[in-house]
């Protein structure tokens, strides 16, 4: 087995994906289950005139069980930044609605939808109408799950002492650099004149995806402070805000692709797709100062003309750079399972916006050429193509990666070539299909001497002649299915 030049040149292809098709819910409790980013806005009005407001942020922790806890910040007209712990239960019918019920007697309609991830809630809360609502939290979060820029929207009330003097409405965006330092603009609609406000200061997130900023606007004096939950696919957050002067509550949510998403498995072009040790991209501007590829050998260089990468602070060795494009490796030994880590990009004294990346156990990727075909070569080394076309019963060599720990004497090392030796996936859980046909294998493992490289050796099955799908699955996980070419 060797591995040919031309697989180090091949660029991505990416797939689209398969629509589920819908299905009946019955609910039940069990459907809530999990924690949850929680908002709660709440006002009382009396002759048209506003009393007391309240908008609260924080987290639903619900037990599939009808127990409730709701953790949450809220400012209110008489004071911000409080702080309150509930604990509740809920009941869900199977028509997915139902009723959250906190201390006091607060009893508010409950109504679950997208089959448990998120929730709504409307009612009377101590004399005040309320409505709010719970979205599934992510797993964990680090500080550059907030990358980028984020659009957002608000609406809010001005006061003149602890009386609510008018309503206001926000629009804006802010910029996270992934660091913990953030810059926003909004503007700020409030009777007929709108106001314009810069302001930038400071950030952080929590493990548990919840955070504080404190943005000062110095032009005129103003501090705000502002509590958030990260929302299900980090993409979103909801957030309330204070100053002096003005309570507010919204959601932001990524302006462009979340910078995350342009960290890609080489293979598949999917996002959050790169276990430890695969190949994986990233794409941006100004990343490196002109194109560059390492040079051929069994060790891949940590930096590129001036560009580097590190994943949680660790070198990401290097196959490739230009202004818009990075081909690395991702080191083995970060911990996989879908933690979030920590990417960064330098390029001479230049420092990139850091962004979150999840990083799965396997999480194969088939390399594909031209029209979405698979990188398969026969025994011989020669490329599967439509004027070279496989038969039943020959042998195809399919390159991939993302196919995780493999059985090996001694550890591998991250940008070191792998022995010149076979070493199996560890998993058994594994098939390769040829137009949904399952082919058998003689070996699924790394590629010796290759960086990061992985390949699956296999039979071409009894199927039709033509474009066939080729369909790679380990522990569940299904690659994307780029076509080889099959003749009668």
């Amino acid at each position: 087995m060797r591995v040919h030049p031309f697989l180090w040149t091949i660029f991505l292809a990416c797939i689209a994906a398969s629509l589920l098709p819908a299905q009946q819910l019955t609910c039940d409790n069990s459907l809530l289950q999990g924690a949850y980013a929680f908002t709660l806005n709440s006002r009382s009005v009396t002759n048209g005139t506003f009393g007391a407001v309240g908008q609260d942020v924080g987290t639903a922790t619900l037990d599939g069980n009808g127990n409730a806890t709701i953790n949450v910040t809220f400012n209110t007209n008489a004071q911000a930044g409080q702080t309150q712990n509930l604990q509740g239960t809920y009941n869900l019918k199977a028509d997915c609605t139902g009723t959250l019920t906190l201390p006091g007697g607060t009893v508010l309609n409950l109504v679950a939808f997208a089959q448990g991830f998120s929730f709504s809630v409307k009612g009377n809360s101590s004399g005040q109408a309320a409505t709010g609502g719970g979205t599934a939290l992510p797993r964990s979060c680090v500080t550059a799950v907030l990358s980028g820029p984020f659009a957002f929207s608000a609406n809010g009330y001005t006061l003149s002492g602890t009386k609510v003097s008018g309503v206001a409405d926000l629009t804006g965006l802010f910029q996270f650099d992934g660091f913990g330092n953030v810059t926003a603009t909004w503007s700020v609609t409030s009777g007929a004149t709108p106001t314009t406000v810069t302001a930038s200061g400071q950030y952080s997130l929590g493990t548990n995806c919840q955070g504080t900023a404190t943005l000062n606007d110095s032009t005129n004096m103003v501090t705000y402070v502002f509590t958030y939950s990260v929302i299900g696919g980090i993409n979103d957050f909801s957030f309330i805000a204070s100053s002096p002067a003005l309570i507010f509550s919204g959601a932001g949510h990524a302006s462009d692709v979340n910078p995350g998403k342009a960290v890609v498995n080489s293979a598949n072009g999917l996002p959050n797709s790169s276990s430890p040790g695969s190949i994986f991209t990233i794409y941006g501007q100004n990343l490196a100062s002109a194109q560059a590829q390492a040079p051929k050998g069994s060790t891949l260089p940590d930096t590129l003309l001036t560009t580097s990468v590190t994943v949680n602070g660790e070198n990401a060795p290097l196959f490739y750079v230009n202004t818009g494009q990075i081909n690395a490796q991702m080191p083995v030994d970060i911990p996989a399972g879908n933690p979030v880590v920590t990417v960064i990009v330098k390029n001479g004294n230049a420092q990139s916006n850091a962004v979150a990346v999840r990083i799965p156990f396997v999480s194969p990727g088939i390399f594909a050429y031209g029209n979405n075909h698979a990188v398969a070569t026969f025994k011989n080394g020669s490329l599967n193509t439509e004027n070279k076309p496989a038969h039943v019963g020959d042998t195809l060599i399919a390159y991939f990666c993302g196919g995780g720990p493999v059985q090996v004497e001694g550890a591998l090392a991250t940008g070191v070539a792998a022995p010149n030796q076979v070493a199996p996936i560890s998993s058994v859980n594994y098939s390769v299909t040829v137009g949904g046909v399952q082919a058998t294998t003689s070996y699924v493992g790394l590629t010796p001497t290759a960086i990061g490289l992985y390949q699956a050796n296999f039979h071409v099955p009894q199927v039709a002649a033509g474009d066939q799908p080729l369909v790679l699955t380990i522990n569940g996980q299904q690659s994307n299915a780029p076509v080889i070419t099959i003749a009668n």
